[in-house]
């Protein structure tokens, strides 16, 4: 119910937001009081009601993004560009420039008010950490940092130094206390080289679990599920970690046993940094950055062109004689003009009068300014940048001959329009999806062991899965011989036959035409063709997708898969081979082969890994008490 009523107040909120807009402040003011009415109201909610209600008042329309942002800007005291970037952020809370604002200028006044706490300026203090801590938006580790600061200078005590936090860590003799001093030290001093924190959380938490899972064996469930909860809430916890303390809280808040869970660690003789560093120089890519469609090339790498950029455009000699006797020539998308003059008063078109004179064939004459585009042209190889900035990052660099639709000129910059959804990575993107503190445990699920799962319960998965309906034993079958995890093969089929039901799946009749060459059987061609078989293929195997069907085809034909048994179990044998022979057994290790890092990836994607896991996850959570086998890198 209080779900529904916060849904109903954000619609409303919105509703209001759109009547203010319109001039209607009577009407927003009685909407934004009945929001602030509502028995039910988050933080946020309110604050933006309050903040919307008191320009309505004025009769004042709400401020643009744009407004906002220039105000904000302009602020020099910490305080002061705070409480400008939250303001904005209240009301624009999806606007990237306010997030940001908002988590900058806290870092900011955070950094102030502790000069003055250790100063001994507690009061002073005090009232910034109370201004972080109030204040939505602010991330979260900046909101805890505050709170273990207030409780000082509340105390009339000065901020404990690294070193103390972490002598305080790890002489305490609880794991709770263990815990809670290094995320103490984690929260306070985050980039502490020398203490490193982050690793000393880490190894507390592994403490922290396992003291916990002792509680849960002993059926202690409200002690368990209050520390499954601390760490599940904490910053700092390895998400690995994270996904095993959910699975055991569930098993707890229930009275059930802790879940079988095996877990191996796998240190590697370099750092997550010299990782980082191999993996950047082979160019990892992201789509991260597919909705940003503005870039910026530098002029010296282009030639600047002037294209019309519609079809049967007419080149009229005289802009104000609509007549067919005025057009010299129509032109299509492409062809190339000069600009003689970009303002010239002419006939209305598309809204506009104004049209431009330009050089064609020689000869001077007029097109309107909508009909004809800038474009620039790569003259040679090309870096496209994320800013008007040689050293702002690069999203790709461009052969000689491309073309680009010109946005704008910033000094020696052209701003362009620019589609490609794959681009070079920035390193803390490829961070977010390296760091094994960083990604959900299923990427380290180790895929050429079984799940010890019956068929029964892997038939209940593919009740619905057309031609792999009951085939559980199968899949076991194709496990056991292979050396494959029977979840990960049942994702692959599903995945690539549609559940069972793609052509490739329900089989293909094929047969050798007079060069040997495997085709697809048809009513015009079955008489000339030899050893005709119908075949099937489960994952995907060689269909390639430029030829997905032949190629499919193809290669279950020379492999023999004649039924769908064979496709299954057989098929498993290529997953295994081409997998994990390199010990590339866990969807991590497919993609930054910690082995042998910047070789024999499976993909250039950095979020490769992290998309294959929905499916395996999904389906896993309809088993019961599966056994798990993780394999988790430690650098």
């Amino acid at each position: 119910m209080e779900e529904g009523i916060l849904k109903s107040a954000r619609n409303l909120l919105n509703w209001a937001s759109n009547q203010h807009q319109n001039g209607n402040f009577e009407t927003a003011l009685d909407r934004y009081n009945k929001v602030l009415d509502l028995p039910v109201i988050n933080n946020h909610l309110r604050i933006e009601a309050e903040v919307k209600k008191e320009y309505a008042l004025n009769n004042e329309y709400l401020p643009t993004a744009d407004q906002l942002y220039e105000y904000a800007s302009s602020q020099d005291l910490a305080s002061r560009l705070f409480d400008a970037f939250v303001d904005a952020y209240i009301l624009y809370p999806d606007d990237n420039r306010f997030i940001e604002g908002v988590a900058g200028s806290s870092r900011s006044l955070m950094d102030y008010a502790t000069r003055i706490h250790n100063n001994g300026n507690f009061d002073g203090a005090i009232s910034r950490y109370d201004k972080v801590i109030d204040s939505p938006g602010v991330p979260e580790m900046i909101v805890l940092e505050a709170n273990y600061k207030l409780n000082y200078a509340n105390n009339k005590e000065k901020i404990p130094s690294p070193d103390e936090l972490y002598n305080n860590a790890t002489k305490d003799n609880t794991a709770s206390g263990r815990f809670d001093k290094a995320l103490e030290g984690y929260v306070l001093y985050p980039n502490n080289s020398q203490f490193e924190f982050l690793k000393l959380l880490e190894l507390a938490s592994l403490d922290l679990y396992r003291y916990t899972l002792n509680l849960h064996e002993k059926r202690n469930y409200d002690g368990a599920i209050s520390r499954y909860t601390k760490l599940i809430e904490s910053p700092g916890v390895p998400e690995y970690l994270v996904a095993i303390v959910e699975a055991n809280k569930a098993q707890a808040e229930y009275n059930k046993r802790p879940t079988n869970r095996s877990i191996n660690y796998s240190y590697y003789n370099y750092t997550l940094n010299e990782m980082l560093n191999i993996q950047m120089s082979v160019n990892p890519q992201t789509d991260k950055y597919r909705h940003n469609t503005s870039a910026y090339i530098h002029q010296e790498n282009v030639n600047l062109q002037s294209i019309i950029n519609s079809t049967n455009v007419a080149l009229r000699t005289d802009p104000n004689d609509q007549s067919s006797s005025a057009v010299y020539e129509r032109v299509g998308p492409g062809t190339v003009v000069e600009i003689l003059n970009d303002n010239v008063e002419g006939f209305p078109y598309n809204g506009s009068t104004r049209w431009y004179q330009v050089s064609y064939d020689n000869r001077d004459l007029y097109v309107h300014s909508t009909l004809v585009s800038q474009v620039v042209v790569t003259t040679k190889s090309s870096k496209i940048h994320e800013s008007n900035s040689s050293s702002s990052h690069s999203y790709a660099t461009v052969k000689s001959g491309n073309t680009y639709t010109v946005k704008n000129k910033r000094g020696n910059w052209y701003e362009i329009d620019y589609r490609a959804t794959w681009r070079s990575a920035k390193r803390a993107d490829v961070e977010q999806y390296v760091n094994p503190d960083k990604q959900d445990m299923y990427q380290f699920l180790v895929l050429d062991q079984s799940t010890g799962i019956s068929a029964n319960q892997l038939n209940q998965l593919l009740r619905n899965s057309g031609v792999l309906y009951n085939k559980g034993n199968v899949f076991i079958e194709a496990g056991l011989k292979h050396g494959v995890n029977e979840i990960y093969l049942i994702s692959h089929a599903l995945l690539e036959t549609g559940y069972g039901t793609s052509p490739l799946a329900e089989g293909i009749e094929v047969g050798l035409n007079a060069k040997n060459e495997v085709v697809l059987v048809e009513d015009s061609n079955r008489d000339r063709l030899s050893n005709i078989r119908t075949v099937y293929n489960m994952y995907g195997i060689g269909a390639y997708d430029h030829c997905a069907l032949s190629c499919g085809v193809e290669y279950a034909y020379n492999n023999g898969w004649f039924s769908v048994n064979t496709a299954i179990i057989e098929g498993a044998a290529f997953v295994s081979n081409n997998y994990f022979t390199r010990g590339q057994n866990t969807l991590y290790k497919m993609r930054w082969n910690p082995d042998n890092p910047g070789n024999y990836q499976y993909a250039t994607d950095i979020g490769w890994a992290s998309k294959q896991i929905t499916n395996i996850k999904n389906l896993y959570e309809e088993l019961e008490n599966p056994i798990f086998f993780f394999d988790v890198p430690i650098y």
